[in-house]
């Protein structure tokens, strides 16, 4: 009767460890498909930044370009208003592509402050510990550390280099 319940709950740990690692490996592949869709987001977003400030200055060359075209002799006086123009622009679009940009930083730092969250690494650091194979996988199964393996421990601060006993014992 004691055997059969130390059966039941060694298969009771053995599921509960694995729904464990297998909720830890879905919250890092959410974290990496939402930072994945966040840097694609960000670089789309500069990408039509970067668009719209050519189109504007491609604009403002062209129209420059017509009025030196039609007034010869007065390109200079012509040439001024326009930069004046085109300064006035840009003193106009610089703070809303500045503000577009403080938006973005705030998003990053966001996402990096939501990324920090689901680290493993916290976890080491309120106390558990990652096991590791000597080939430096991950260890989620006693199974792959037979009796006399080398397993690694990460902890909160350094590493503890372990010899397996087996899976199983009391």
């Amino acid at each position: 009767m004691r055997v059969e319940l130390l059966d039941l709950a060694a298969r009771q740990i053995r599921e509960e460890k694995r729904e464990g690692h297998e909720r830890a490996s879905r919250l890092v592949r959410s974290a990496q498909i939402m930072l994945s869709t966040a840097m694609e987001s960000l670089r789309h977003r500069r990408h039509r930044a970067v668009q719209g400030v050519k189109s504007l200055l491609t604009t403002a060359r062209m129209t420059v370009g017509r009025w030196l075209s039609l007034i010869p002799r007065n390109a200079n006086v012509h040439l001024e208003r326009q930069t004046t123009i085109l300064a006035n622009k840009l003193r106009v679009m610089k703070p809303a592509v500045n503000s577009l940009l403080e938006r973005e930083r705030e998003r990053s730092e966001n996402r990096d402050r939501r990324l920090t969250l689901v680290n493993p690494r916290r976890v080491v650091e309120r106390g558990y510990s990652i096991l590791r194979r000597e080939d430096g996988r991950v260890l989620t199964e006693a199974a792959k550390a037979p009796a006399g393996s080398l397993v690694s421990a990460e902890l909160k601060s350094g590493r503890l280099k372990l010899r397996s006993e087996g899976e199983g014992g009391e």
